[in-house]
């Protein structure tokens, strides 16, 4: 009988690995296992976009201001700065626009831009002179009619 080179040894412990694999393979696991983590929370946490199914549809210039036709009523603000006129609509879509108007009474050039924003749309109306401002929403349709006057003018 021949016998084998190699004997079969019947202990079923694995061999000790080396204490730098060891701690290779533990720190592997953990950053797996951290990654995954960070996958479930991002996805449980995640902030839903905001839809938005209000558009603005139309700008027309008028003889002292604009009106802007929506396809809804959006909510409406407005204000001053340093004698800016701005409207600001919010959940609106719409593409920017610029243009000028001249109001009529003193033939003073006004130049306005429709912006998108984070939350909507934002109109600003910039002329030479400090502007004011009024707007006020149609009965017939989702339009909102801006009017401006220069300060002087009051």
């Amino acid at each position: 009988m021949r016998q084998p080179r190699q004997k079969i040894i019947a202990d079923s412990t694995l061999p000790e690995l080396p204490r730098r694999k060891l701690r290779l393979k533990f720190f592997a696991s953990l950053c797996l296992v951290a990654f995954l983590l960070g996958l479930m929370l991002g996805d449980v946490f995640k902030t839903q976009p905001v839809r938005i199914h209000n558009q603005l549809i139309q700008i027309t210039v008028q003889e002292q201001g604009l009106k802007l036709c929506f396809g809804a009523v959006p909510q409406v603000r407005s204000g001053q700065t340093q004698g800016m006129y701005w409207l600001s609509f919010e959940q609106v879509l719409g593409t920017p626009a610029s243009g000028q108007l001249l109001l009529s009474d003193n033939e003073e050039r006004v130049s306005w831009r429709v912006t998108p924003q984070q939350e909507g749309l934002q109109l600003g109306l910039v002329a030479l002179q400090p502007l004011q401002g009024t707007w006020q929403q149609l009965e017939e349709q989702p339009c909102i009619a801006v009017q401006v006057t220069t300060a002087t003018q009051q």
